[in-house]
């Protein structure tokens, strides 16, 4: 049974990118983004291929790491832009939720001098961060 994409066609709002409705392909709970011309051999079985754009949990979308890596700043249409020096970076990396400036609702791409990091989910000035646990700084 295929995971209900709705959440996942909101995500993609947001996103300054026009992807190829043919090109995603679902596995389990995961969406990834194939290469063009990609034909997927249904006798093989695949660990992954192409983008992981994320995966489908308690029936919503969450964007993955990898996707984060994949964006520019323009590429989302609110990203949360912080200098080097701000002190909510180092606490970004540590794994901390930190506050915004604006308020919002949802995910948003975070990213310092324009370069992404990662993603925090917000509600209102609150960034819950959703940073690669195994990334984190120590």
């Amino acid at each position: 049974m295929l995971p209900d994409l709705k959440s996942f066609e909101l995500f993609l709002e947001n996103i300054n990118i026009r992807y190829d409705k043919d090109r995603f392909y679902v596995n389990g709970d995961y969406i990834y983004y194939l290469p063009i011309n990609c034909v997927l051999n249904k006798s093989i079985h695949y660990i992954r291929t192409g983008l992981l754009m994320g995966r489908i949990r308690n029936g919503r979308f969450e964007p993955s790491q990898a996707l984060a890596m994949n964006l520019k700043a323009e590429d989302w249409k609110n990203p949360l832009l912080l200098e080097l020096g701000d002190e909510r970076v180092l606490r970004y990396l540590k794994g901390e939720t930190i506050e915004a400036d604006d308020e919002e609702d949802g995910y948003r791409l975070l990213c310092v001098d324009s370069h992404p990091l990662g993603w925090i989910k917000q509600s209102g000035h609150r960034c819950k961060n959703k940073y690669y646990p195994g990334w984190r700084y120590a």
